[in-house]
């Protein structure tokens, strides 16, 4: 389990992905020049690269982790297990 300056760091992580996503597809849907000539296409097309990709599954990681104590309690309670401050 992250401590809270480590799940600053991952939120941060997070952070930097989604902007620089966003930036990309902002980027590409506004350039004119290239091989797509419509808007959806070329954002499309900006997901098919690996870079892009591996920055995606870095946001998932880094969220899971800095969410790890929500999603460890999530599935505990979703297994049927008691609450901690019931026990």
């Amino acid at each position: 389990m992250a401590t809270d300056s480590g799940r600053w760091w991952f939120v941060l992580t997070t952070s930097a992905v989604a902007f620089g996503v966003a930036a990309s597809v902002g980027v590409a849907s506004t350039n004119p020049a290239g091989f797509f000539s419509t808007v959806p296409a070329r954002a499309f097309n900006v997901f098919c690269f690996f870079t892009i990709q591996s920055n995606l599954i870095v946001g998932v990681a880094a969220i899971a982790v800095a969410l790890d104590g929500w999603l460890t309690r999530v599935r505990s309670l979703a297994a049927g297990a008691k609450p901690s401050s019931a026990r």
